[in-house]
């Protein structure tokens, strides 16, 4: 698992470690996955594109915080009451998290435990294919899968899939627990937990979940919490969590020192050989003011496509205004199956090319197996390239996607040799790749 980015699997048993009796629903995973964008990202996309894009489940406690801001009475308290702790949080020098859960039994058992000292994360967290740990520190991010007995490292402005300051409920959330979307904040009032007393804050989410959050009324920092699930007979917990602040952690704690036999991968260095790799292209057409560029044409042994290439787009775009349509030398149509998503706002501005963001997408073949020699491709396009984030449509006003003078770039090209796996050797640098499970979802829609 390449750091800052959550396959499907993973995002599964981040859920299924809490309560893992229940199968998270795909609502439940939809709203997880639409939360790894910008607020403004995610109201453009999910109305105009439904594009199935991939999380860091840690940018959802960012999007929590967000959808605080527009509460009303009774909420704001609560949700003021949020902020506060928030803020008092990212004060501190030091701060140290365990979050367990909670077995049938009554007992609990540890699946993560996070350190924060003066910028620097460590991150240890226990997944059902074993446990991973992750360093930051001085602007690079290390991973340790101990069942691959596989790191990797990159330069990367916080351990998140977004910009970080200290430690802070948003880097809690995200910490081991799952995402959650939040609906509405109440405010428990005071309490005691464990003898000492607390007022409590709790965040609900659409999907029947909350997370209760128990603060020192004096200082507001947040010294234990639970997740907890509505169920007939009432709140469910699923896992707790307790936190400390402001004590002297050792310094080895982030420093990145793992097994000499782990086998090191430098994303950085691989993305700089991929850039080089595609940077003079395999084709290119001109269409209107935009040229179309073939960066890269792959085929595996069932006959799925995956291609590459640049088309006007600058990084930050999010535009429809390219169709492509891909047909072999039998006649037949691939539909498109889903993009391969090459960039990541926010913390990874992905490969460029002479300004020109990269683009991908996958199609499934139409008859699994069959030998393709050669490919045809079609891109539709405006004009014009569209820049920016796409306009919602005004309801009842048809929208036209390529207006009413489109554009076309076609490519005929010849397919010599198929991969011998099922993914592309780039896919596991992508900041959302495509998995062998959605080729699997893929090719079970078709």
């Amino acid at each position: 698992m390449t750091q800052g980015r959550l396959s499907n699997e993973l995002i599964k048993q981040q859920l299924t470690d809490l309560f893992p009796a229940e199968e998270p629903s795909p609502e439940l995973r939809a709203r997880v996955a639409a939360l790894a964008l910008q607020q403004q990202e995610i109201a453009h996309q999910a109305a105009a594109r439904q594009r199935g894009r991939r999380l860091v489940l840690a940018a959802a406690g960012a999007a929590v915080l967000g959808g605080l801001l527009e509460m009303t009475l009774p909420p704001l308290a609560a949700a003021r009451m949020l902020r506060r702790m928030d803020g008092v949080m990212r004060d501190a020098r030091s701060a140290h998290f365990i979050l367990r859960r909670v077995q049938p039994d009554g007992s609990s058992v540890k699946i993560g435990e996070t350190w924060y000292q003066d910028g620097a994360w460590r991150m240890e967290n226990v997944f059902e294919t074993g446990p991973r740990t992750q360093i930051f520190a001085n602007g690079k991010l290390w991973s340790y899968d101990s069942k691959a007995d596989t790191v990797t490292v990159e330069r990367r402005s916080s351990p998140f899939g977004y910009p970080s300051a200290g430690f802070s409920l948003t880097a809690l959330l995200g910490s081991g627990a799952s995402g959650k979307t939040a609906d509405s904040p109440q405010d428990l009032g005071e309490t005691t937990i464990n003898g000492r007393r607390a007022h409590q804050v709790a965040i609900i989410s659409a999907a029947g979940e909350r997370m209760v959050f128990s603060a020192d009324p004096d200082t507001d920092l947040p010294f234990h919490m639970d997740v907890q699930r509505k169920t007939d007979h009432g709140w469910e917990l699923g896992a707790t969590g307790d936190m400390d602040y402001n004590q002297p952690l050792p310094k080895r704690l982030f420093v990145p020192d793992f097994p000499r036999t782990a086998r090191v991968r430098d994303i950085d260095a691989s993305v700089r050989a991929l850039h080089q790799r595609w940077i003079n292209g395999i084709a290119r057409q001109r269409a209107g003011d935009r040229t179309v560029v073939i960066r890269d044409l792959q085929v595996n042994a069932e006959g799925d496509v995956f291609l590459l290439y640049t088309a006007g787009h600058y990084p930050g775009d999010w535009q429809d205004d390219v169709i492509i349509n891909i047909n072999d030398d039998a006649g037949n149509h691939y539909n498109r199956g889903r993009e391969i998503g090459t960039h990541f706002r926010g913390n990874k501005a992905g490969l460029v090319f002479n300004g020109e963001q990269l683009e991908g997408i996958c199609t499934i073949a139409p008859v699994l197996g069959r030998q393709v020699h050669q490919l045809t491709i079609k891109f539709d396009c405006t004009p014009v390239p569209r820049h920016g984030i796409r306009d919602m449509p005004v309801p009842g006003v048809r929208y036209e996607l390529l207006g009413r003078n489109p554009v076309t770039a076609v490519f005929t090209l010849p397919i010599h040799e198929r991969i011998p796996s099922d993914l592309p050797d780039y896919m596991p640098y992508m900041p959302f790749p495509v998995t062998e499970q959605d080729l699997e979802e893929l090719r079970g829609r078709h």
